[in-house]
């Protein structure tokens, strides 16, 4: 089962323009913080892959005519348009994680194979549907916990600070 659509080029660029309003490529890339450019090329349809959830949140903060942040993720596959839960009891992530704590595709799809592992623990009808869901719930928030933790301990100024420590280790060994 998958959880994540593929990006709709076709409904991403009918939000697109209905977001845009009468607005010029230029003015919603000026309110947006988006470059002219790139907006152009998903109106176009020529981008093959689905934009980042930042820019997509960039987008419809300057949206007109109602089209949200969840519309965008929907067509561009990040998010199902099924309702949180899918028959097989496993839980989407909310747009606004997927977004918060930086979640990749490659992310979604380890959730998504945890998830269907884990739907072999229910073989038996020993377990109520609620504790299934409840356990599977638990497993998202587990799952976005130790997104977090990765983000702090491997966000970008912990990266510098490798780096640097790294590159102070260089040339002290390169010195002796």
């Amino acid at each position: 089962m998958n959880l994540v659509a593929e990006f709709d080029k076709e409904k991403f660029a009918e939000l697109l323009n209905t977001a845009k309003g009468n607005r010029s490529i230029r003015k919603y890339a000026d309110d947006s913080g988006i470059s002219p450019a790139h907006i152009s090329r998903l109106l176009r349809k020529i981008t093959k892959v689905s934009p980042e959830p930042d820019t997509i949140r960039k987008l419809a903060e300057a949206a007109y005519n109602n089209v949200t942040y969840e519309d965008f993720m929907i067509a561009a596959g990040y998010i199902d348009a099924a309702p949180s839960t899918s028959r097989d009891n496993i839980p989407s992530i909310p747009a606004e994680d997927i977004e918060k704590y930086k979640i990749s595709r490659r992310d979604i799809k380890q959730y998504e194979d945890v998830m269907q592992h884990t739907r072999a623990f229910f073989m038996n009808d020993k377990v109520s549907d609620e504790d299934k869901e409840q356990l599977m719930y638990s497993l998202m928030e587990v799952f976005l916990h130790s997104k977090k933790i990765n983000k702090e301990k491997y966000g970008k100024k912990q990266k510098r600070i490798i780096r640097s420590e790294v590159y102070t280790a260089w040339l002290i060994f390169a010195s002796e």
